[in-house]
């Protein structure tokens, strides 16, 4: 019912109450029997008072257990938020509350025993760009954990399932003349994600069934979860050890062991390498990513199904870019050689593995590359520009773009998201350095229309320098950004936004010639 500003209550009528196919469930043929309920409320007007109860009752067979994530997400500011969670008395709740330290009180009845949480002044979810909104999180299950949870959906037969005959050959023929396992992962991946459509039902609306591979493969569909299963099952078929994997903030890793549905979700095959033990690509089945093959500092890959140590890894290392090179400027083009290296995350150990022209794309206006290599620690190459891109020429001045890395900051598109001021911590995906020298030779008869500058920027965000000298023949340029934190507190965001608008200012990303003076 709806309470009007002036006092009128008025109660929802019984067409206001509509049950519908979701919206995720569309083209699904597998989930057409899910509902959810349309309320059309009346009466609403500014001031006034919104009432809503329901009750939802699964039957005995739904699951086996009871478990939920529950986030504080509202778009208002909510005085008081109650959560009650009721079990059978013989049975104990696990749970753990993030970014909180509400503890529940307990109390028990007669053959039931109940938790309640009961937050006060909880604030509002802000959406600003690269947010750290650290809202409390409560997860809670009545399983006793990882184990039964993965049980229960093994228990489905999901891993002994034989693969369809037409399969068996296709896998066989993808991989006939492929002998680097992880190409041969790569190509195994494509079928999954070109080849099988995904449903995007939400993994609490599953009730945690799976279907089996061969079932999977036949429907030409399926979930999240049933595709990664089935990656697996190929990739094992095909004599690649693979582990299931969920991602998940590193801050989060003490939820695993409660093995909540929520878990088996942002899933990934971690591909182990024979010949490449310290290597770990990490394939989805979802989607053509880039094979993870570092880490950023704010996530964990956690391993599911296999019974080993759940937390797989956390890795604090910085992501480093660093590029040298000499470079001729004409009135057309860029001209020259870089020697570029990339670390960490930024490392395209995959995409040169597949192809090593493949790093190409990790750099702007590069015509092509040589003397690539690639290792778990870096790859490296030296790349050729002639780039017509990074020049521009208007009313006899050059605009010269400086030539950087595509895959790094630039790629957070902060840009335009620099406000004045922030509501929530920054949380960035990752550490990073981007470091950029260049000696420039520039066309006779030009000269260099800016002055020589040296700004160095040090703060609780990072640390940033830019030198543009004047040479014989042209000047050198040199800028380095170093981001040691991804989480960077609001009260340090003037910092981050000087630093940012300093990498970012036009000055320092493109040099300007001009005529000689006669």
């Amino acid at each position: 019912q709806t309470t009007m500003k002036d006092g009128k209550v008025i109660s929802a009528p019984n067409n206001a109450f509509n049950e519908v196919l979701p919206s995720f469930a569309r083209n699904c043929a597998e989930y057409n029997h899910l509902r959810e309920m349309v309320v059309t409320h009346t009466g609403l007007e500014v001031g006034s008072i919104t009432e809503l109860s329901y009750k939802l009752t699964s039957s005995d067979e739904y699951l086996p257990f009871m478990d939920d994530v529950i986030r504080l997400k509202e778009d208002s500011p909510v005085k008081e938020y109650i959560i009650s969670v009721k079990i059978p008395i013989e049975k104990e709740l696990l749970y753990q509350l993030l970014n909180d330290t509400i503890q529940p009180e307990i109390k028990e009845g007669d053959n039931w025993k109940e938790y309640i949480w009961t937050f006060h002044n909880v604030e509002p979810y802000y959406r600003e760009i690269a947010s750290n909104n650290k809202i409390p999180e409560l997860w809670f299950t009545s399983s006793t954990g990882l184990e039964e949870t993965n049980q229960f959906i093994a228990q489905q037969g999901i891993f002994d399932d034989e693969l369809p005959d037409d399969l068996q050959k296709l896998i066989e023929q993808t991989i006939k003349n492929e002998k680097d396992t992880l190409l041969k992962a790569i190509a195994l991946q494509d079928i999954v994600v070109n080849e099988v459509n995904l449903h995007p039902i939400p993994i609490e609306q599953t009730a945690l069934r799976v279907r089996k591979p061969s079932e999977v493969w036949k429907s030409n569909s399926g979930t999240e979860l049933e595709k990664t299963i089935l990656l697996s099952r190929i990739l094992s078929t095909a004599g690649i050890s693979n582990t299931i994997v969920s991602k998940i903030y590193a801050e989060k890793t003490s939820v695993v062991e409660l093995g909540c549905s929520k878990l088996y979700t942002d899933l990934y095959l971690a591909i182990h390498l024979p010949d490449k033990k310290d290597i770990t690509p990490y394939l989805s089945a979802t989607y053509k990513n880039e094979p993870i093959t570092g880490y950023s500092s704010n996530e964990a890959f956690c391993s599911l199904f296999d019974g080993k140590e759940s937390n797989i890894a956390i890795v604090l290392s910085p992501n480093l870019i660093t590029a040298e090179g000499e470079l001729d400027i004409s009135p057309e083009r860029i001209n020259g050689k870089i020697h570029s290296k990339f670390t960490m995350s930024l490392n395209p150990y995959a995409a040169i593995k597949k192809d090593k022209s493949g790093i190409n794309a990790y750099f702007d206006g590069v015509e092509k590359s040589v003397n690539v290599s690639c290792n778990k620690g870096f790859s490296e190459a030296d790349f050729e520009l002639s780039a017509s891109q990074l020049i521009k020429e208007q009313a006899g001045y050059l605009f010269v773009s400086i030539p950087k890395a595509s895959k790094a900051i630039d790629s957070w598109h902060l840009e335009s998201n620099l406000v004045s001021e922030r509501k929530t911590d920054i949380s960035l995906p990752f550490q990073v350095e981007e470091d950029y020298y260049y000696k420039f030779s520039i066309p006779a008869g030009m000269e260099l229309a800016m002055k020589d500058t040296i700004i160095n920027i040090e703060n609780t965000a990072g640390k940033l320098i830019f030198k543009l000298e004047k040479t014989e023949n042209g000047f050198s340029y040199r800028s380095n950004i170093k981001l040691e934190n991804t989480e960077i507190a609001k009260e340090n965001y003037s910092d981050f936004k000087k630093l940012m608008q300093t990498w970012y200012h036009p000055q320092f990303n493109e040099i300007v010639l001009r005529p000689e003076d006669d």
